[in-house]
């Protein structure tokens, strides 16, 4: 499930990411004919410096860690982010991490999508062995020091008043 969402959400060259999935190394489609290309060659999606908030979220899953000695979940990690003083969150100290709070400028579904995105680029390993913890791997540690930089797609705009209402009728 991971893995289509990450297709869906890539950024990159479908056919690219596509055959990387399954191991095969390949150039992106635009260079080939046009009626080949993917939509993201077609159509490049709106993209955004996703740097500083892939540090935030790898920062804040190692602070976590660190401070308990053992991993969490996506929906906590999201919460310290965001700086929401839940009761798991109070209960393990983790209002007194450096990390909280200072994803407050993002809302919860796009810290999912960063999420989602850097466990498609393999910054994160959902262990799914464990209750489906996330977990740092080796590759975090090159945007955690500076060394990469990341481009990520934008997320769909979740605000009430930014998608269109379908009209549905009704025989009754």
């Amino acid at each position: 499930l991971d893995a289509m969402l990450g297709l869906c959400e890539t950024a990159q060259c479908r056919r690219q990411y596509l055959l990387g999935y399954f191991g095969e190394q390949s150039e992106p489609c635009g260079t080939l004919p046009v009626r080949q290309l993917c939509d993201n060659c077609l159509a490049p999606p709106a993209v955004f410096d996703g740097t500083e908030a892939a540090r935030k979220l790898l920062s804040c899953i190692y602070r976590c860690e660190k401070h308990s000695g053992y991993a969490f979940g996506s929906q906590h990690i999201i919460d310290v982010l965001r700086g929401k003083r839940t009761e798991k969150v109070v209960e393990r100290g983790h209002e007194a991490v450096s990390t909280f709070g200072i994803g407050a400028d993002m809302d919860e579904s796009q810290w999912r999508a960063v999420l989602r995105q850097l466990a498609t680029l393999r910054l994160i390993a959902i262990d799914h062995d464990h209750w489906n913890v996330l977990r740092l791997t080796d590759a975090s540690r090159e945007v955690l020091t500076g060394a990469r930089s990341l481009t990520l797609r934008q997320a769909a705009s979740t605000r009430p008043g930014d998608r269109r209402r379908r009209k549905t009728t009704s025989k009754y």
